[in-house]
């Protein structure tokens, strides 16, 4: 639950909303009108992110991670090309994982270690989505190398705009109704004296599996084989995002 101050609502309200529910509250010292007013929308989502993974298992870790640093650095590289032709790619280093693999020796009936893998994650994230098809598309190149997933969504920056506007619409649905009923009592709305907000909007940032399923399976030896057959760029498709709020108010009538 959030408090605004009424003089910064109404110089924000720019538009009407979709319909509120309204019902008539007498108070001990003045009458009044309480007020929900809501709106909803879509947005479309205007981020793409995928994380490349790279494996390798080696007798030893230094083994390991020599093997895997290298594609590591020959992929940065590549990666950093692609920024300076698209300023708004964004790279990140998102793993680092040594683990010692084990397997079950059935005549000593116990687990032995057979050699240690290192993993290694850059994520990438774009709002244009054909660099990120072509970035995967560019991945058989190098060795050992898969993506993990692909992320579609609604970036920080469009959803506080689209939120704040959303926002504008619900408190001008709530005072346009306030005046309706106020009319319906043949009394005039005066100074809002109360006003909070619920958002509803989920979270959840969506999960979009547009290209070969091989691209994007789990952590298996066999999605490093499988991804190497994906040699060409495909075409991604954006999803959308609800925004949704209600706005409560308090209107005095005069």
């Amino acid at each position: 639950m959030k408090n605004i101050n009424t003089n910064v609502v109404f110089a924000s309200v720019v538009a009407l909303a979709i319909a509120g529910i309204i019902k008539y509250t007498p108070s001990q010292n003045t009458n009044s009108i309480s007020v929900t007013g809501k709106c909803s929308k879509k947005v479309k989502k205007d981020k793409f992110g995928i994380t490349i993974k790279i494996k390798n298992m080696e007798s030893d870790s230094r083994k390991a991670m020599v093997k895997t640093l290298k594609t590591y650095n020959d992929l940065s590289d590549y990666l950093k090309t692609v920024k300076q032709d698209n300023p708004d790619v964004e790279i990140e280093t998102s793993e680092y994982t040594t683990i010692d693999k084990t397997e079950w020796n059935e005549k000593k009936h116990k687990n032995e270690k057979i050699g240690v893998e290192v993993i290694m994650g850059i994520g990438v994230t774009t709002s244009n989505p054909k660099v990120l098809s072509d970035i995967t598309a560019h991945l058989p190149k190098f060795d050992n190398i898969y993506t993990s997933g692909l992320n579609n969504f609604v970036s920080f920056e469009l959803y506080n705009k689209e939120r704040d506007n959303c926002l504008a619409e619900a408190v001008k649905d709530a005072q346009t109704k306030a005046y309706t009923m106020a009319q319906a009592v043949n009394q005039k709305i005066g100074k809002m004296t109360t006003i909070s907000y619920n958002d509803y909007t989920s979270n959840a940032v969506g999960q979009y599996r547009v290209l070969k399923a091989s691209a994007f399976a789990d952590v298996e030896e066999s999605a490093i084989e499988e991804s190497n057959f994906l040699a060409e760029s495909v075409e991604m498709f954006s999803g959308s995002e609800n925004i949704s709020l209600k706005i409560d108010a308090i209107f005095e009538l005069k």
